[in-house]
């Protein structure tokens, strides 16, 4: 399936802007430093490893990269240190769940803002225990897979209740009532069986999928790619109620050491070129339509996108009731 996102920033930086970035430029001095945080494990070494060294070359701005976990903890520090004057880090990749909780927290820019990227939740299995794979999202209750998964124990960023919703309810209308959500809860808690892991942070599920003590569960699709070119005998699976899709944008928080160069980071990573090794190299899906970048061939495209029709998640019901679903989760799922 193919989504064009309609990106704001200086109109995807079209014309010379754009070109003035992506010329070499001597990385040599890199006396310049922007530190920026993205979220742990394989999505954020890749990063490391692949897209930042292009933007210093371009740029002459050198990376030091920052990993951050996606629980509402860590939002709550970079809050803590920027009321401190001293943010954890200068730019940061927050999903559209986190830029809804905190909008203050952030640089406004001249405009709204754009995506950078979209990724997509997926049912991954390890192919070799699990030869066949799942069709559903409601796979994941079976209880052949008793303690063999990894799940996510955030609700915002997490989407448990939206894949509860689609699996079991017919759609994501039941989310729309307190009673509704309730009886998603009360699924989702039924995964307890089947769930050894409830990972707040991506790099321990990393982990413990690649040594084989986990042989499935929830997670991105992107990183779950990334660790199948490195030879793990993963499996990504879009189920037939569709993965869900998430949304990411580059925001430099207030109190930003040299906002000159997170704004040049920004900018730089909705280049055709950034746009293209984020695809080729991380596996996630462009902000920019395909016809855009004319050096993502269609194979790549087509990896990096969904086959069907993506569930969305419920941005609204989790900034209106967030605190009220969390404390309901936490007391289904006590220790788990």
């Amino acid at each position: 399936m193919t989504r064009e996102f309609r990106p704001t920033r200086r109109a995807f930086l079209a014309g010379g802007a754009a070109a003035a970035l992506a010329a070499p430029r001597p990385s040599r001095a890199a006396a310049r430093t922007v530190r920026v945080a993205a979220f742990s494990g394989v999505f954020e070494r890749v990063l490391a490893e692949r897209i930042y060294p292009a933007f210093t070359n371009a740029s002459g701005i050198a990376v030091e990269s920052v990993p951050r976990t996606s629980d509402a903890a860590w939002l709550a520090r970079l809050e803590a240190s920027v009321r401190a004057g001293r943010p954890l880090a200068d730019v940061v990749l927050v999903d559209r769940a986190e830029l809804l909780r905190a909008p203050g927290l952030f640089v406004p820019a001249a405009e709204p803002g754009a995506p950078a990227m979209a990724w997509y939740t997926t049912f991954v299995t390890n192919a070799e225990a699990w030869p066949e794979a799942p069709a559903s999202w409601a796979d994941a209750w079976d209880p052949k897979f008793a303690g063999a998964l990894g799940w996510s124990r955030h609700l915002a960023n997490g989407y448990t209740l939206e894949i509860v919703a689609h699996a079991f309810f017919g759609g994501a209308a039941i989310m729309e009532t307190d009673a509704g959500l309730l009886r998603c809860l009360e699924k989702a808690a039924e995964l307890r069986a089947n769930v050894r892991l409830w990972y707040r942070d991506e790099a321990e599920f990393d982990a413990m999928l690649l040594s084989g003590e986990l042989t499935g569960g929830q997670y991105f699709h992107d990183a779950t790619m990334a660790m199948i070119r490195h030879g793990a005998p993963l499996r990504s699976t879009f189920p037939a109620e569709g993965g869900v899709l998430g949304e990411g944008s580059w925001r430099a928080p207030r109190g930003a050491s040299d906002l000159a160069a997170c704004e040049a980071f920004m900018d730089w990573s909705l280049t055709p070129e950034a746009q293209v090794l984020l695809a080729v190299w991380l596996g996630v899906e462009p902000a920019a339509p395909r016809a855009a970048l004319p050096g993502l061939d269609a194979d790549t495209f087509a990896r990096v996108t969904s086959p069907n029709e993506p569930i969305v998640p419920n941005y609204r019901v989790h900034r209106e009731k967030g605190d009220w679903l969390a404390a309901r989760w936490q007391a289904l799922l006590g220790d788990a």
